[in-house]
């Protein structure tokens, strides 16, 4: 059975939506709670246990449910100790009020049973599990700690494992708690003591070495940062400190501290929830700071997290609000040579943002001249701060580099060859300055700079040959017409008939020319697709020899599209 093809109307009832509030003192948890220890009290030790104390299944199950506070993780965590022979049913009635309870009661006997060990071992061990927040290897706590690692781990895993979660990664085993309560017994613990007034020693204990062991992570981590040789371990701190949020303990860092690791961390951001993190930090970092060229050079980056992230309006607010602060701030004497630098790169970015607002939606369409013009404008006084400031070579080299790329994607909408040329010839001068991989990336991003312009060029010649041939073939067919005309009026005549004839002729074969010209034109037009095809081949080569060959690859499809 067949049926004439039209559209569908497809009816869907709304997904049915029922709405659970999970507490722990809901009847249907509690009844819950009453069926597992049921089944709990079957299994040999905690059997063994309960007809040793003379302890009912009932009152077992009454005690507890009323001990845990219906948290399953306080049932977990007392029945392996039952289980294990670590406690037994006849001290019910003295068993920990709840989860938090449970935990004070039971890093007490640690400390009971060996004050000096637990100061020095277990609980620099804990503390830092809980201020790393996040899977670490034994590696790690040892490198945190100053403990060894046999050390470490036969405590993890011998000593707490009903507390610790276990993963494999690669060669190693990575640790955190089981559960989060048990990190914001550290982490929360100036609030606790509130709470639990006779442990005010204790939590007082937990606070400070949670603290401690956070300004050893940081520091460690702001260490690994600043590594001048390994990529990996750097890349690692910077996702390490995002994760654990280190500003919130900014209290402990420098604000300049803050402004170098907050650049580092940049480096390795790639998503725009990243990049928000660090418009925030960068928040944190303004409320701080009250240097005016420092909150300059942090609204800077700001900008540019923006402008990444899309927010060109925000990002433009802030360039301008940095460009006050450093004019404010060099009208004082002495005058300091980096707010140049400072201005180069707010000129640079306005000229990028102005950049973005000029470039077509459609390829085919032409860039905005007012927004180029705007572009142009602040890349020149950002070429004549980045001159002026010459005290670090290093500085200027970096602002070079941004400007050859900014000048580059200039040239490619203002199509402008000889744009193009001096870009590639400033790039050449100053290429004794650049490291090779530095070099060799600014290349191949010029030169598919190169090839994209030699496509439109190509295509520009396309549409010329088509154009023009459309042209003179409408012109042949007008004088075609005139020569039938004249041919009739002449028809009569018939000495001139032979003549009028020839002319007529003639005019029809002015078509003959379309093909010469058609072939010129797209002579010129596979010239300029070749060379178009030999810059994105040489651009590849670059790419391929440092490993960035996407940045390529775009301009391939649409060279194979023409």
């Amino acid at each position: 059975m067949s049926k004439r093809p039209g559209p569908d109307a497809f009816h869907t009832n709304p997904t049915p939506r029922c709405d659970i509030l999970l507490s722990p003192d809901l009847p249907e948890n509690l009844r819950d709670i009453d069926d597992f220890l049921t089944q709990a009290a079957t299994r040999p030790g905690i059997a063994q246990s309960l007809r040793e104390s003379g302890l009912t299944i009932a009152q077992f199950i009454t005690i507890l449910k009323a001990k845990s506070q219906g948290k399953w993780l306080y049932l977990h965590y007392v029945l392996y100790e039952i289980e294990h022979g670590h406690r037994t049913t006849r001290d019910f009635n003295r068993l920990p009020n709840g989860l938090l309870d449970y935990y004070i009661k039971y890093w007490e006997q640690w400390i009971i049973a060996d004050n000096t060990q637990w100061h020095g071992v277990y609980l620099p061990i804990l503390a830092t599990l809980a201020a790393v927040k996040e899977p670490v290897g034994a590696h790690h706590l040892n490198s945190w700690t100053g403990l060894a690692t046999t050390l470490i781990e036969q405590h993890l895993e011998q000593n707490w494992p009903h507390f610790i979660a276990k993963s494999r990664h690669g060669q190693h085993t990575y640790y955190q708690f089981f559960h989060a309560t048990l990190r914001e017994l550290f982490e929360h613990a100036v609030d606790l003591q509130q709470q639990y007034s006779q442990y005010t020693q204790l939590l007082s204990i937990f606070k400070t070495a949670y603290r401690e062991a956070y300004k050893r992570i940081l520091q460690s981590l702001c260490n690994d940062l600043a590594s001048p040789s390994d990529e990996s371990m750097r890349r690692d701190a910077a996702f390490r400190l995002i994760r654990m949020d280190w500003l919130r303990h900014r209290n402990r860092i420098a604000p300049a501290d803050i402004e170098r690791q907050l650049e580092a961390i940049g480096r390795y951001v790639d998503t725009n929830d990243q990049r928000q993190y660090l418009i925030q930090s960068i928040d944190v970092a303004l409320g701080m700071s009250a240097d005016e060229r420092q909150r300059a050079r942090l609204l800077v980056y700001r900008a540019a997290l923006n402008g990444q992230c899309g927010e060109t309006d925000q990002a433009e607010a802030d360039y301008y609000a940095a460009e006050r602060l450093i004019l404010h701030a060099g009208q004082l004497p002495p005058p300091v040579p980096e707010d140049q630098h400072i201005l180069a790169r707010i000129y640079l970015g306005l000229a990028n943002i102005h950049s973005i607002r000029a470039e077509p939606a459609d390829e085919a369409a032409p860039a905005d001249e007012q927004e180029v013009q705007a572009a142009l404008r602040y890349f020149e006084q950002a070429a004549s701060a980045a001159n002026a400031f010459g005290r670090d070579p290093q500085l200027q080299i970096t602002i070079q580099k941004e400007l050859i790329y900014t000048y580059a994607l200039l040239a490619q909408w203002q199509l402008g060859e000889d744009t193009y040329r001096e870009t590639i010839g400033f790039l050449q001068r100053i290429q004794s300055q650049l490291e090779p991989t530095v070099y060799a990336r600014l290349q191949a991003q010029l030169l598919e700079v190169a090839s994209q312009l030699y496509y439109k060029w190509a295509l520009s010649v396309a549409a010329q040959s088509h154009d023009l041939a459309h042209d003179l073939l409408e012109r042949a067919r007008a004088l075609a017409e005139d020569g039938i005309n004249l041919l009739n009026a002449a028809f009569d005549r018939t000495g001139d008939q032979e003549l009028v004839y020839d002319r007529v002729l003639a005019y029809i074969n002015k078509g003959d020319y379309l093909q010469a010209i058609g072939e010129h034109l797209g002579g010129a037009f596979a010239a300029r697709s070749a060379e178009a095809r030999t810059c994105w081949e040489q651009a590849r080569e670059q790419a391929q020899a440092y490993d960035f060959l996407d940045m390529v690859d775009l301009t391939n499809s649409r060279l194979t599209h023409s």
